[in-house]
């Protein structure tokens, strides 16, 4: 989809096998390491899409993710939604986290994902500017919802199809002590079902060139 020139992407191509899985608001010292091990079992890549605050906070951890072969997409800097942030403040949160991104990844930054899925005309003329593309997506776990494991599984088992672009998070943007546990155990019996019907994760960037 496009609006004013700026790509909005909800779902991958629906005539292959691909996915892609999504993690929002980290990197997390505690729940990121997890998310890496299981994604490495299953020999799958993923894309984050992190906070510029939280990758100078953790920075070794966002250097894991690049160097395991994930993308690093943009978050803003301090999870900022487009509707209650004027645009130049806006335009600094995202140049921000694209100079912490390219700086740690040695690779162009052309993903955003706005925090809440807000978009504004003040955002679309940035995206365009900056040549940004728009990640929002087409199956959303709840995971911040506080919800059990088996509630987020059974969720998403029956809605998963191919194209799909899942969304999960690594944490709490603010609240970097919530317990995202249910996330990780879900992760791992998500994995398990997307094998099992023979689709493949890929990060966004791989969704982009199959379009």
């Amino acid at each position: 989809m496009n609006i004013f020139n700026c790509k909005i992407l909800f779902n991958g191509p629906r005539n292959s096998n691909k996915i892609a899985i999504t993690f929002d608001d980290g990197p997390h010292r505690k729940f990121t390491p997890m998310i890496l091990d299981l994604l490495a079992e299953k020999q799958t890549h993923a894309t984050f899409f992190a906070t510029g605050k939280s990758i100078v906070n953790n920075k070794e951890l966002a250097e894991e993710i690049a160097s395991r072969g994930h993308l690093l997409g943009n978050h803003t800097y301090n999870h900022v939604s487009a509707l209650s942030t004027n645009r130049e403040r806006l335009r600094d949160e995202i140049v921000r986290t694209r100079e912490v991104i390219e700086d740690i990844s040695g690779k162009p930054n052309h993903y955003l994902r706005p925090p809440y899925g807000h978009i504004s005309p003040a955002l679309l003329s940035i995206c365009r500017e900056m040549e940004l593309s728009l990640v929002l997506w087409s199956l959303n776990s709840k995971d911040h919802h506080g919800k059990p494991a088996p509630w987020i599984v059974n969720r998403i088992k029956k809605r998963i199809k191919s194209g799909a672009v899942l969304l999960f998070h690594e944490g709490h943007f603010s609240d970097r002590t919530r317990d995202y546990s249910p996330t990780i155990t879900a992760l791992a019996e998500v994995l398990e079902d997307i094998m099992l019907k023979g689709l493949t994760p890929v990060t966004i960037a791989e969704f982009f060139e199959a379009l």
